[in-house]
């Protein structure tokens, strides 16, 4: 997938009938879609081959270079990845604490 996995759906510009049958399933980003399997998304109702090729090509594309929302995608995901190395950190320091 090239697409950040907190996208939107909406900024993927996905047929209104894909997006909506998605969004109804509670598929409302590219990660939570690329981690549904082809099964899982043909389980919807009304999602077709049709449909799952289309959110498939979509996720392979790569998104608008340089777009303010790519850029603010990869800086929340870089804070989030700090945070979270962070609080590993900070586990590991509890962990010695309570042997």
């Amino acid at each position: 997938m090239n697409w950040p996995e907190h996208t939107p759906i909406e900024t993927l510009n996905l047929s209104v009938r894909a997006t909506n049958m998605l969004k109804g399933a509670g598929l409302e980003t590219a990660g939570r879609i690329n981690a549904a399997s082809d099964v899982q998304l043909l389980s919807i109702e009304g999602f077709g081959r049709g449909s799952l090729n289309e959110v498939r090509d979509k996720l392979k594309s790569a998104p608008p270079k340089g777009s303010a929302f790519v850029r603010d995608i990869e800086l929340e995901n870089a804070r989030l990845r700090g945070e979270n190395e962070a609080l590993r950190y900070a586990l590991s320091i509890l962990e010695a604490l309570l042997k």
